[in-house]
């Protein structure tokens, strides 16, 4: 079996099988992870122990017999609490810093002032927040950091980056305020079984991104999913909808539900997306757009389902949990 291999590369690729399987799993025995994973007792037996003495596993006793009569197996959980993700979306109104495991299981979040994008303030605010929750800095991990892409007097991404990148001796990492969204609306409707999405969302600007097959796409030059710039027919329409004014839009919502519908059908020609997702306050109104899109799309013959998110503002903090744990798993799997 290709397990027995003394080759260390496959000593890795093995323990991450493992690890990812009990992530995956929230709960499981050593049996049934050699089952699922066609790997021999003695290998999973081997990783898993070394998973509980790092405590990136631990046990929980025993479990139901597999078989009738036979012995009761030692049940196995992740530790979501080895590691901490710091999570900042800096593209709302009132940005929002939020601590979560690895499970990405939020912890606790707290708000900034409205506008208030500035990297020292941020900075401070998740200091608090790791304190008022008893975690040591030094048990983040990750970093992720939602970051706004049209106009946000005081955000900085060089100052962010700055401020972050050596503050907890964590991982940093700093996308899009869609891409975030998009990856937080993946792991709702799980996206992970192959579907291609696209998600446009009008908040302070109109950004867009795009998965496909189930997994974010950036291209070879890490810009390939920004179809937003697309959209050419926003016109004025275009700032009552970053706005989200109800009389602004009830006014322009034949041109920017046009504008988006075109943005949509632009996609499905280039990627053939199956689902597209409308957000920030486009979403809010969605029930006034969704004739609009539904018409033009019609006329161009795109075989598209229309939503609204279903994360609302949350998606961002979402995917940046999701993106920050499956970061740390990875690293804790090359051990």
């Amino acid at each position: 079996m290709p397990e027995r291999s003394d080759n260390s590369k496959m000593r890795v690729e093995n323990r991450a099988l493992v690890i990812d399987a009990i992530f995956a799993a929230r709960y499981t025995s050593r049996a049934e992870l050699s089952k699922l994973l066609k790997l021999s007792k003695p290998t999973v037996n081997e990783h898993v122990d070394q998973l509980v003495k790092e405590k990136i596993a631990i046990e929980l006793g025993k479990g139901r017999p597999i078989r009738r009569g036979g012995r009761r197996p030692t049940m196995v959980a992740p530790n979501g609490g080895r590691a901490y993700v710091l999570a900042l979306d800096a593209s709302q109104q009132s940005p929002v810093v939020a601590v979560g495991d690895l499970l990405r299981e939020p912890v606790d979040r707290t708000y900034l002032e409205p506008g208030e994008v500035r990297a020292e303030s941020a900075l401070c605010a998740a200091r608090e927040l790791l304190a008022r929750n008893s975690i040591a800095e030094g048990s983040v991990e990750a970093v992720v950091i939602a970051a706004p892409t049209g106009e946000a007097p005081g955000y900085s991404g060089a100052d962010y980056f700055a401020a972050f990148s050596g503050a907890f001796g964590a991982a940093l990492t700093i996308k899009r305020s869609a891409d975030m969204a998009l990856a937080g609306e993946l792991k709702y409707l799980g996206g992970e079984d192959g579907r291609s999405l696209l998600l446009i969302n009008c908040g302070r600007d109109i950004t867009a991104s795009l998965a496909i097959g189930g997994s974010l796409f950036d291209g070879a030059n890490g810009r390939d999913g920004r179809i937003g710039g697309m959209a050419t027919r926003f016109g004025a329409a275009r700032y009552s909808c970053c706005r989200g004014e109800t009389e602004d839009f009830e006014r322009d919502a034949e041109s920017v539900g046009a504008a988006l519908a075109d943005v949509i059908v632009s996609a499905a020609a280039l990627t053939g997306i199956d689902t597209a997702l409308i957000g920030g306050n486009a979403a809010t109104f969605f029930d006034a757009l969704s004739p609009v899109i539904a018409r033009e799309i019609g006329k161009a013959g795109a075989g598209v389902d229309v939503v609204p998110v279903s994360l609302g503002s949350v998606g961002g903090i979402i995917g940046c949990f999701e993106t920050g744990a499956r970061g740390v798993i990875a690293r804790l799997a090359q051990i």
